[in-house]
């Protein structure tokens, strides 16, 4: 896994000619490196690049259905995300541990969550460092056990996940949850600890079945705890050539609930998404331009509100309607 960018992607983000970005590498002496007649760097110089000042996010991927892409999504927004220099704790909750196996860790020796509920293990003896920026708390088929034990103990549910992630908050600028497909004691606790809840949803029958048992279960926890849920929805798999897929767009959009919390990126279908899983690799590892690529990018800049300035900078924030649009289009052009 050798996730890459390129300097001409980021001088076209950055407003910057190509000869004045790889100016400014030099000058700072940052690393970089070179592919035939291409240059990129990684997450390190990305820090120094960019400049981002983040707002720290938890965020859980969570949707009551399987085969929505939640997995892949999460992971290829945490890669994005830490290539414009975010440090990435990723927290596989799923005992399918699809998550890890996306990162190339066994997970066979390897402590995850049950370990630190059975009191076993500390939050951070479960943290295991895949990359540059990028650590991982994996899991396996022995979180399989984790509502049983919660049950069992009576363990707070707004406390027993919240309060260890919120000790890590200082070490991450994103901790990111990968949940599993169903409504329990485990996901309502990572909801309540995260600050954003994402709900994939892809344009097939029964879709939007799992999106309003989530969204019930969501308002659910808000009533019973007195939170405030920053729940947003992502169109995924989405192929303009099929009228479920224009159906479903349009019907999410023009819901009364589900229509302000609808992403303005939507992510279309594409076979690089397992391709890359299934070389070992991520979607950023080659330098080709992909709508792969381009739909991930869109996406993560809109969850994080990252925009570019008149002066050629970075920056976090909401975006008037024109500069969103504008925004959009660069990051659909880079």
């Amino acid at each position: 896994m050798q996730p890459k960018f390129s300097t001409s992607e980021a001088a076209n983000i950055l407003h910057l000619t190509l000869p004045a970005l790889h100016k400014r590498i030099k000058s700072k002496g940052l690393d970089y490196s070179q592919y035939g007649r291409k240059a990129y760097f990684n997450h390190t110089t990305a820090k120094q690049v960019f400049n981002i000042d983040f707002k720290q996010k938890n965020i859980s991927f969570h949707v009551v259905k399987g085969g929505c892409g939640k997995s892949t999504i999460c992971w290829c927004f945490g890669i994005r995300a830490n290539l414009y220099g975010a440090k990435v704790l990723f927290v596989d909750v799923d005992q399918q541990a699809n998550l890890t196996d996306a990162l190339n860790v066994n997970p066979s020796d390897r402590p995850c969550l049950i370990d630190f509920v059975q009191k076993r293990k500390s939050i951070k003896e479960l943290i295991y460092n895949v990359s540059d920026g990028i650590d991982l708390i994996s899991s396996k088929m022995d979180n399989a056990l984790l509502d049983k034990e919660m049950m069992f103990k009576s363990l707070p549910l707004d406390r027993i996940f919240k309060n260890p992630f919120d000790e890590l908050r200082n070490d991450y600028d994103l901790i990111l949850f990968d949940n599993p497909p169903s409504l329990s004691l485990t996901v309502k606790s990572i909801a309540l600890a995260s600050d954003i809840v994402v709900s994939p949803v892809t344009p097939e029958s029964f879709a939007l079945s799992g999106l309003f048992l989530t969204s019930a279960e969501l308002e659910e926890n808000a009533y019973d705890y007195n939170k405030v849920f920053n729940h947003k929805i992502v169109i995924n798999k989405y192929d303009n050539r099929t009228s479920l897929s224009q159906m479903m767009l349009g019907e999410i959009a023009r819901h009364e609930k589900f229509g302000t919390k609808l992403c303005d990126t939507y992510i279309r279908s594409s076979q690089e998404f397992s391709n890359a899983a299934a070389n070992g690799g991520t979607i950023y590892d080659t330098l080709k331009s992909t709508s792969a690529k381009e739909d991930i990018d869109t996406f993560t800049r809109e969850i994080l509100e990252i925009r570019t300035t008149k002066e050629n900078k970075i920056v976090l924030g909401s975006l008037s309607s024109s500069d969103k649009n504008s925004d959009t289009k660069l990051a659909a052009n880079a």
